[in-house]
């Protein structure tokens, strides 16, 4: 190297001349020349030439220096390989070779008498449709099947989109009997991804839905994209079951996040150990392509499984609940009031009126009175769809007494006294008790509109109820 470096000097410096050194006589040959045609600088333009090559030359050699430079990267390259081939046999992958290329795969079976926690993954077995439609509001879940689901999860390279991004590992569970299978399959090279989504294109084309954790607005839409982007014919769109929106409306007062993790260890009773958190995932899949790193990849494969298994007890449980029977996952007041709220917005009135009664009791024994005011508003709520005026006042009225301060409540019981039970004095006693329920220019008017009938009606006692 040191020698090439001093024959660029060399070559540096002659095919830059220094403009302050005088000309050379010309000879004999070149006064010839001269003398014959001085008009033409034939001398200039063959050192124009030179200089070109010499040019060409001092290019050359730079290119030179640059291919070495990038030996040692090569050869870099070169071990990683290596080191990726041993850690591909620390991994737990068989490698399946198919007609559209080979793929990675690793597959778990569950008997009947596995559990995630408290819950047993055949729980979900026994999901009923019209129950998985009213905890996802969806009708279109009405005719859910848990023997043809099929519960979705993908790790990817990144967490924040873009068209880059792929699912390197995905995993897929169903139930094939009594048993829960659950296979997932890996990219252990880039180029190896229509393979990867050929396969998966096959389980779910099987599925009669799909169920997800925030699967909607990430999973499913960034497999279609790789479809796409991979020329492929993109699989079918069946009925999805994503549990995030259902966990947010249900457990969402107690649970600060509503991460799956979170989910497990509160409701399901599960603890991970030794798990990867979600945002580590991505640069750990790189360090394997980089670097051959088999042991940062061994926590994200268990993260992956413990996802798609924790799906499926989650549905056993929510399930449970959303028909009326006892789940063995952890059940509070305020979790008994989001169901009975997700039950009121379903059309489930009669659901949203058993869990409200239920976390009335509880929430009113513990001493919870936010837990009483929201699980009182569904119940009056349900009751006035129902057209059971004197129960919605009764709910409401149980609210009061434990939350006496409870606006919300004061003005349901104004607007039911003034408009079903034409009692202008109790109307307006809540209505003055009210204040923040509602706009102030709505409750002024409301207010000077009872304070006239009051004053009209002084010949006319109260009403009775």
């Amino acid at each position: 190297m040191s020698n090439l470096r001093k024959r660029l000097q060399r070559l540096a410096a002659t095919a830059e001349p220094d403009e302050r050194e005088a000309a050379p006589e010309p000879g004999p040959a070149s006064r010839r020349v001269l003398d014959r045609e001085p008009h033409l600088p034939i001398e200039l333009g063959a050192e124009d030439d030179l200089a070109a090559a010499k040019r060409r030359r001092i290019d050359e050699l730079r290119e030179r220096v640059r291919a070495l430079a990038e030996k040692p990267a090569r050869r870099s390259d070169r071990a990683s390989k290596v080191a990726k081939e041993a850690a591909l046999a620390e991994l737990p992958f068989v490698r399946f070779e198919r007609s559209e290329g080979a793929v990675d795969v690793r597959t778990r079976v569950y008997d009947g008498t596995a559990r995630h926690g408290h819950v047993p993954l055949k729980s979900a077995l026994e999901a009923i449709g019209s129950s998985v439609a009213t905890l996802a509001i969806d009708r279109g879940l009405a005719d859910f099947d848990p023997k043809t689901a099929l519960f979705l999860d993908t790790e990817t390279t990144g967490l924040s989109g873009g068209t880059g991004m792929m699912a390197f590992l995905v995993g897929a569970g169903r139930f094939d009997g009594g048993q829960f299978v659950v296979e997932q399959w890996f990219l252990r090279e880039p180029s190896e991804e229509p393979a990867l989504l050929l396969a998966l294109r096959e389980r779910i084309e099987q599925a009669s839905a799909i169920v997800s954790f925030n699967g909607k607005s990430f999973d499913l839409p960034l497999l279609r994209a790789r479809f796409v982007m991979n020329r492929l014919g993109a699989p079918p769109s069946p009925p999805h079951f994503d549990l995030v929106h259902v966990a947010r409306r249900i457990y969402g007062e107690r649970m600060r996040e509503c991460r799956l993790v979170h989910l497990e260890r509160d409701v399901l009773g599960f603890v991970r150990e030794g798990d990867v958190h979600g945002s580590e995932i991505p640069a750990r899949y790189s360090e394997f392509l980089r670097r051959g790193d088999a042991q940062g990849l061994l926590p994200v494969i268990e993260h992956n499984l413990w996802d798609v298994i924790a799906m499926a007890a989650l549905v056993g449980e929510l399930v449970a609940r959303a028909s009326g029977g006892d789940g063995l996952g952890r059940f509070e007041p305020s979790d008994m009031a989001g169901l009975a709220k997700t039950a009121l917005r379903a059309g489930d009135h009669s659901l949203a009126i058993a869990m409200a009664g239920d976390a009335l009791a509880q929430g009113r024994s513990q001493g919870e009175r936010a837990v009483v005011s929201r699980a009182g508003a569904v119940a009056a709520r349900a009751h006035r769809k129902r057209g059971e005026h004197a129960l919605s006042r009764e709910a409401l009225l149980a609210v009061i007494e434990s939350a006496p301060e409870d606006a919300d409540a004061h003005l349901e019981l104004s607007k039911i006294y003034e408009h079903r039970y034409r009692d202008a004095f109790r109307a307006l006693e809540h209505a003055r008790r009210a204040i923040g329920a509602e706009k102030d220019e709505s409750l002024a008017r409301r207010l000077a509109r009872l304070e006239a009938r009051v004053r009209t009606s002084t010949l006319k006692l109260p009403g009775i109820d």
